[in-house]
């Protein structure tokens, strides 16, 4: 959707909580299980930030109350080393099936006059300009010119995306990326925010992994964990990255977003992630398949938002100027 939203001073009521089912140990995995029942959970704030992200441009941003209440969601915590429990090593997922109950969000959360954004613009290079955006990038930072091309493919050791909605994660090992020698599509500075924005197009875009874990979330009980193949394909998407400082870059405090109107990107996955030998697992995992194929290129898109940063920041440091950064 290329919105969110931050608040502050928020706050949270309720009816109460209470057990979901009672806590349980599992000598074999070394684990502690507990979850609680959350009934009639009420979040509010007067003070919310709604970003709308846009393609090569910066974001929209609005603010006004906004509180949503749930009926019931069940949150579980599983902490390791039954002899010595290690909460703040623990996983807590929440799982949740019943439907918004309340969602009220002021008059202004949706409205803005946004011109201001565009009245310090100043482009300095044009886009397919690269020595002048390499020149400009070391004159303003404190970072070692570059030329590219970034390697391909290009390696990372783990990458985790989520899909709340059907209360799955996946967490992939050793992945490849083809196709991260993109083309800058848009490329200028605001005087006015103090930011410069570049936006980058990737085509023919390729994660791939042959290590994915997939953790299905059960209410009340221990994940469901299965592993195999996964790999997505896109025709085209656009990272924008806002940096803030003109006049000393921060790389390390930028502002990154995905924006894709690839509507149908092509995915891959193994048998084995939605199969299980327990006939009551599989019951499971058949359900969550068919709700993921429902809206998949929704799930996947934004759940691949989470790697944006790591696109850019590679595509800067081998293609344009390297900050010294560590890219994680």
């Amino acid at each position: 959707m290329g919105g969110a939203h931050s608040s502050e001073n928020g706050w949270t009521s309720g009816s109460g909580a209470r057990m979901a089912a009672p806590h349980c140990i599992n000598k074999k995995t070394d684990t502690l299980l507990l979850a609680v029942e959350f009934k009639d959970i009420t979040f509010g704030s007067n003070e919310n930030y709604f970003r709308f992200h846009r393609k090569g441009k910066e974001p929209i941003e609005t603010m006004t109350f906004f509180n949503v209440t749930k009926a019931s969601f069940v949150t579980t915590i599983i902490i390791p080393n039954l002899s010595d429990l290690q909460i703040q090593d623990g996983e807590v997922f929440t799982y949740n099936n019943d439907p918004t109950r309340g969602l009220v969000v002021g008059p202004t959360a949706f409205i803005s006059s946004a011109e201001y954004l565009n009245s310090g613009i100043a482009r300095p290079c044009r886009v397919f300009d690269m020595f002048c955006i390499r020149q400009h990038f070391v004159k303003h930072s404190h970072c070692n010119e570059t030329f590219g091309p970034a390697p391909t493919p290009l390696y990372k050791a783990q990458s985790t995306f989520y899909v709340p909605r059907v209360n799955m994660s996946v967490t992939s090992l050793k992945v490849e990326y083809t196709g991260i020698n993109g083309r800058v599509e848009e490329f200028y500075i605001n005087e006015k925010t103090d930011k410069l924005l570049l936006a980058v197009q990737f085509t023919n875009f390729v994660f791939g992994s042959n290590e994915n874990y997939f953790r299905f979330h059960r209410k009340g009980r221990e994940p469901i964990v299965t592993m195999d193949f996964f790999n997505v394909s896109y025709t085209s998407l656009v990272v924008t990255i806002i940096i803030p400082k003109l006049e000393d870059l921060q790389l390390q405090d930028s502002e990154v977003f995905l924006y894709s109107n690839d509507f149908t990107p092509v995915f891959v996955v193994g048998p084995r992630a939605f199969s299980s030998p327990d006939p009551q697992e599989q019951q499971t995992l058949l359900q969550t398949f068919v709700a993921f194929i429902a809206q998949t290129a929704d799930d996947i898109k934004e759940g691949f938002a989470t790697d944006a940063h790591f696109l850019i920041a590679s595509f800067i440091k081998y293609n344009i100027c390297d900050f010294g950064l560590q890219i994680l």
